[in-house]
């Protein structure tokens, strides 16, 4: 496993970052952010460059249209526009297609994005994310800051009723996507090369994004009193603030929940 030591700079000004799923809801906000700190963005999607955002962005952003699912794709990037100080993974879907709901993913994702109808959580999750790490290792150099948009549930296993309530009571489609949400955090966390930043989110949201409101205050509600197995929303600027965060701190590293993000997004407002 890397050991984290002070050679590496907190000085993250300057960064040259790619993110995977650019044009998703997390995907652009990193965009924004990073920008906003003087990082050079190489942001990649099957799509291209968004139409939705502004001239300002869309012209800052250096956006590659790829399919991350294509295990080439990556190599070619991490060749053409590497090496990275920062790769961070956003690529996700909360119901794939084997689930049978994956047309829901068009209201509840925030780019509006469908996943393709041959592609699982396997394929979405795992297979980006380990495509990316084998880039990463292969083009960048030790101690890369590597940053993995995980989910809350993923730490049942160490909650108390936990593993219970995911063996009798989570839908097969909820199994099966954390099964692939960890085995991403455990081959990150397994590398002797990269620097892991896992987020562990419930319900990432904005004002902007009020199709899931009401599932965002349910768990708001339960969160303050404290319900077992139920995370507090985060709000995806507070989020995006957090990862960037953690970046620039060399000591920052393995999972990060909700309290951990607004932790360091607070460190981050502090310092400007």
């Amino acid at each position: 496993m890397f050991q984290y030591g002070v050679s590496e700079s907190s000085d993250a000004v300057g960064k040259h970052i790619l993110i995977l799923g650019g044009t998703g809801f997390v995907g652009l906000e990193v965009c924004r952010q990073a920008k906003a700190l003087g990082w050079t963005v190489v942001a990649v999607s099957r799509r291209g460059a968004p139409s939705t955002i502004s001239v300002q962005l869309a012209k800052s952003v250096e956006w590659v249209q790829g399919d991350a699912t294509d295990p080439g794709t990556l190599e070619r990037i991490m060749q053409e526009k590497g090496p990275f100080d920062v790769v961070f993974h956003a690529v996700g879907a909360l119901l794939d297609a084997e689930s049978g709901l994956g047309c829901l993913n068009r209201f509840i994702s925030g780019a509006g994005s469908m996943p393709d109808k041959n592609h699982t959580y396997d394929d979405i999750t795992r297979k980006t994310a380990l495509a990316l790490l084998s880039a990463t290792e292969a083009s960048c150099p030790v101690g890369t800051p590597f940053v993995f948009v995980s989910a809350a549930e993923a730490g049942w296993p160490d909650m108390n009723c936990g593993p219970t309530v995911e063996t009798y009571v989570a839908p097969k489609w909820l199994k099966r996507y954390l099964i692939a949400k960890r085995a991403v955090e455990a081959k990150l966390l397994s590398s002797a090369h990269v620097r892991a930043i896992i987020l562990r989110p419930s319900f990432i949201w904005n004002w902007g994004k009020l199709d899931i409101l009401l599932p965002v205050c349910l768990y708001s509600i339960a969160s303050f009193f404290r319900a077992p197995l139920v995370d507090r929303p985060v709000r995806v600027e507070t989020l995006v603030s957090a990862a960037l965060e953690a970046v620039r701190e060399p000591q920052q590293h393995g999972a990060k929940d909700s309290e951990a993000m607004r932790t360091l997004a607070g460190s981050a407002v502090s310092r400007m």
